[in-house]
């Protein structure tokens, strides 16, 4: 099981938004880029002004993709970008952990 770091360097995320594929739901985006020679996952979550004005939202929305994403055991190590769109300050803690698990699903990251 591949460990996962905290996020991604602001240099790393131009390379894996050239490179990566993009998958969506209502919510969230999602950059992924699979390269072989990560040896542990490491992603980012971006949440623009324009989703939510106020910074405590954004930075909770922001610690809760973290900690998601930290529990589940992936498959496979990646890079990814996440990018929340308006409307995400409304879901529950268990609707987003559906959302995330149901991109990085589709992105063959979960199985």
């Amino acid at each position: 099981m591949p460990k996962v770091a905290q996020t991604i360097r602001r240099k790393a995320i131009t390379t894996i938004l050239h490179k990566g594929n993009t998958y969506k739901t209502q919510y969230l985006s999602l950059v992924l880029h699979l390269s072989p020679e990560n040896k542990q996952s490491s992603f980012s979550f971006v949440v623009s002004k324009k989703v939510e004005k106020s910074a405590v939202i954004r930075n909770t929305l922001k610690r809760r993709g973290r900690h998601i994403v930290r529990e589940l055991h992936t498959i496979k190590p990646f890079s990814a970008v996440f990018f929340m769109k308006k409307g995400i300050s409304e879901l529950s803690f268990s609707e987003l952990k559906n959302n995330i698990t149901q991109l990085l699903k589709k992105g063959r990251v979960l199985s």
